[in-house]
Order: structure tokens, then sequence, then C-alpha cells
């Protein structure tokens, strides 16, 4: 709260929402253009912020951001605010809460936890790729459709085997009593981590996100980067840098299939030649392609998943990448 005071995060104009939100509902509809000019408006953005990253992500996610990424704490809550927003979390947050006492405790833990876990991920992509250009105001709009394009088209996006987990996933929580609109927006966590990567790569090829939403997905499953990915995420770690190695590795592959999906799309013309220009993709690196794919089917027929073996897997998927550059 007192590095937030002394910074400018309460300046950003988006917050004013917090400021407004303070404030009891006849307050908001009688004297909304005075609130700006309150006395202790700064405080109470600040007071804000504060409370909703220490509920909701605990009393150390600020200081483990710092400690991973370097930046101060202005820039946490700025990224945080922006994932938060980006990913209307408060909406998933308060339908959560509307489940108090009508499902099992455990239920609403687990969905407030897989959320959590998806605002984690999201303020970290914001810190390391919009680091210094963290305006809040101006990068909600940038995310925030794109997130809602994924959500609502989840199903015709996730390849065959993710679609199969969202479903199931589906069908656990409708069946202890959350509604089907609550249990798909959390069903959907999974496809969003790579949200904001396909919106940048809708921006940078012209291509409508759902889109390029299938192109990752597909390349992820021919390359068994799902396969991949789960083994990272399931890696055991003792202490605080072995767990930075593990995230390390899995925002790594995030970045690296990011790049092999924009390559992929770097000739389609529109979204029709998308999937056309995906296969001729696949045959130009057929021998790479190939290769990578031993690697990892030996590694997942040997069942080796440790650090030293998942790191050699990666640098086949950088190698990769940088062939189409």
């Amino acid at each position: 709260y007192n590095a937030l005071l002394a910074g400018d995060v309460a300046e950003d104009p988006y917050l004013a929402n917090e400021l407004e939100n303070y404030f009891p509902t006849p307050l908001r509809k009688r004297y909304r253009e005075l609130m700006s000019r309150h006395r202790l408006r700064r405080e109470i953005v600040c007071t804000a912020i504060t409370n909703s990253i220490v509920n909701r992500m605990g009393s150390a996610f600020t200081q483990r951001m710092q400690e991973e990424t370097g930046v101060g704490v202005s820039s946490v809550a700025r990224a945080y605010t922006i994932a938060r927003e980006s990913h209307d979390t408060v909406h998933t947050w308060a339908a959560i809460e509307a489940l108090d006492n009508r499902v099992p405790a455990n239920v609403q833990l687990s969905m407030a936890t897989q959320t959590a876990g998806l605002l984690k991920h999201a303020t970290r992509w914001m810190l390391d790729h919009l680091h210094g250009r963290l305006d809040i105001a101006a990068t909600v709009p940038m995310y925030r459709s794109g997130v809602e394009v994924l959500r609502e088209h989840a199903e015709g996006i996730l390849n065959e085997s993710q679609l199969e987990i969202y479903h199931r996933t589906i069908q656990q929580y409708t069946d202890v009593g959350v509604p089907e609109a609550l249990a798909r927006r959390i069903a959907s966590h999974p496809l969003l981590f790579t949200a904001f990567d396909l919106v940048d790569v809708s921006a940078e090829r012209k291509l409508p996100i759902e889109v390029v939403g299938r192109v990752y997905f597909h390349i992820g499953r021919e390359l068994e980067l799902d396969w991949l990915r789960d083994q990272i995420t399931q890696l055991n770690v003792e202490g605080h840098w072995q767990a930075v190695a593990r995230g390390t590795l899995r925002d790594d592959l995030y970045s690296q299939q990011r790049v092999l999906t924009s390559q992929a799309l770097a000739k389609a013309g529109d979204a029709r030649g998308a999937m056309d220009q995906l296969d001729a993709w696949f045959k130009e690196r057929h021998n790479r392609i190939q290769h990578a794919q031993r690697v990892l089917n030996d590694m997942k027929t040997a069942g080796i998943s440790d650090f030293p073996s998942l790191s050699v897997a990666m640098q086949e998927i950088r190698k990769l990448a940088r062939q189409g550059n």
C-alpha cells in the first residue's frame, strides 16, 4: 500500500472505477462528478488495489513477482489489474461467491484456485511482454475483447483431446450444482492461458483470433506440445529456484508455440487460407518437425520427464522455431 501510494498507479484513469465502487450506490448516483476531487482519492484507490491483490492472490504474490521479474510494486499492480480486467475476473469471483452454501466449499475453493492460477500467469505475461507500457486504460480494451471471443468459441478452437477435458470439466462442476455458465468459464481457463499471445498474433497477422487459436492448438497437438506442457507442470520442485525454473520452462514453451503459430500463418492472406497455409508450413519443415516429434515420442515412451530431459525437449522446439526466422 505504501509503495503504491508513493507511485503513480492511482492516477491511471481506468482506476476511477475503484474509487467509485468504494462508495454506496446512492452516493455514486448522486455525487459521481465530485468523487475525482475527493481528498482521499489516491488512498482509496491504493487500498482497493492492495486488498484485491492480497485477498485474491496471497500476501507473497507481489514480492514473488518482483523477485522473478525485477520490477517495482507499481508495475506488478498495473500488470495484475490489466490481467484481472482483461479476463473479467471480478465477474468470475462474484459468480463463485454467489454459490455459498449451495455447493461444497471445496468446489468453490477449486474454482478460486484455478482463477488465481490464470491471473498469476497473465500478470507475469504482462510484466514480461509489456513492461514499461502498462497503461491500464489503454491496454485492457486491447486484450479483453480477444479473451471474450476465445471463451465464446472454445469448442471450435480446442483440439480433440483438450475438448474432451473441457467437456469433462464442465460436467464435473455442473454435477455438483455449479451453473453451466460458470462451469464453462472455469473450464475455459486452460485455453485462456494462451489468450494474450493469441491476441498479439491475431493483430500481427490480421486474422480472426479464433482462426489463430485453431492453428495454435493444432500445432500443439501435432508436435506433442500439450504433453510437454503437462510434464513441465507436473515437475516436482524443491525450493524457490526450482519453482522458478519450472515456470521459466513453461513460459518458454508458450513463447515458442506462439512463434511457431505466427510463422505458420505468415503467408495466410485471409482466414479461409489459414489451414491450407498450415499444411504447407508442415510440409516445408517436414524433416525438422519429424525429428522434434521423434525426440518427444522417445521421452514419452520411456517415461522420462525430469528437468534435464524436458530442457532437451525445449531445445528441439526452439531449433524448430529458429528455422523459420
